[in-house]
């Protein structure tokens, strides 16, 4: 059986959870970490130096203010201005992750 040939910018990772952030772009969390789209192709993105993202992203919400919160296996994260900030102050994830911003 052979693979369906992908379009420009599609990844073969498998997507858990996406959102658009107010600049337009789509956010994807992957079993391997955060994939942005600008609408012609995937990026697999990077923080900034320095600051570190577990992979196993499982659901990914934008607030009002165009904070995207990010929810790992391991806990929250918020990337806002530019500025990737750990919410070890909310916990650690456990249970039901499909529930995480219900």
């Amino acid at each position: 059986m052979r693979e369906k040939p992908r379009r420009c910018g599609q990844s073969k990772t498998a997507r858990r959870s996406f959102a658009q952030t107010q600049d337009g772009y789509l956010w994807f969390g992957t079993e391997f970490g955060l994939v942005r789209f600008d609408g012609v192709r995937s990026t697999p993105w990077q923080p900034p130096a320095g600051e570190h993202l577990p992979n196993n992203i499982n659901a990914l919400l934008v607030t009002r203010d165009g904070t995207l919160w990010i929810g790992t296996f391991a806990g929250l994260a918020t990337w806002s201005g530019g500025k990737l900030t750990p919410r070890p102050e909310l916990g650690e994830v456990s249970g039901d992750h499909s529930l995480l911003f219900a």
